[in-house]
């Protein structure tokens, strides 16, 4: 997976110079012409190729600063992928559950649901990456960090070992607004048969 990755962001590096020239063509372009269109209708302005060095010197210091600055970013984004090879290391969280609870979204703040653990415990899954699948919510999963040496996360996915969980029951965002939700992966003592009063009771 980090090979795939890796190979991705280093075509997208090659193709940095190519796409910053072929868009800064357009905008010179159209700025240009739509110079050239003003200072015709208005018969007083000056001469049409002043109005493209006009549009030069505007266009092509920002394109050649926008350059080096995603070039940068680029570059370091491959540095950290080639750094988590390096380290060939990954930590894997597996999650095995009897039941599930899903809470509605609020405010694009991702997907969230409270997963029953054999040990009388409940585990939050909450965030963009976990939206509903074909496979997810699921009975058997694991999450699969991989990380550079400076402990920055630079690849994160899921593996599905069971069968699709469907919702014992589904929380609105009105009853969820009432209640203190966990964090990501954190963990609860309680049933989810009791969510409601475990979660209310931990309010600050």
């Amino acid at each position: 997976m980090l090979n795939a990755a890796l190979a991705w962001r280093k075509r997208r590096l090659e193709v940095l110079r190519c796409g910053v020239v072929f868009f800064s063509l357009i905008f010179f372009i159209i700025f240009a012409g739509a110079i050239i269109v003003a200072t015709t209708l208005d018969k007083k302005g000056p001469a049409w190729y002043y109005c493209c060095l006009f549009a030069a010197v505007i266009t092509f210091p920002i394109s050649l600063w926008s350059y080096l600055d995603l070039k940068a970013e680029f570059i370091a984004d491959v540095r950290l992928v080639e750094n988590a090879l390096l380290r060939n290391e990954a930590c894997v969280i597996r999650i095995q559950a009897t039941a599930m609870v899903e809470f509605e979204e609020e405010e694009d703040e991702g997907a969230c649901y409270a997963f029953q653990l054999d040990e009388g415990q409940m585990i939050f899954i909450s965030g963009q990456d976990f939206y509903p699948s074909a496979k997810f919510p699921n009975s058997d999963f694991s999450i699969v960090n991989i990380y550079a040496d400076d402990e920055q996360l630079v690849e994160s996915l899921m593996e599905k070992h069971g069968h699709k969980l469907e919702a014992v029951r589904k929380i609105s965002s009105r009853t969820k607004s009432g209640m203190n939700i966990p964090d990501n992966l954190e963990i609860v003592e309680g049933e989810l048969i009791q969510i409601e009063e475990i979660l209310a009771a931990n309010r600050n």
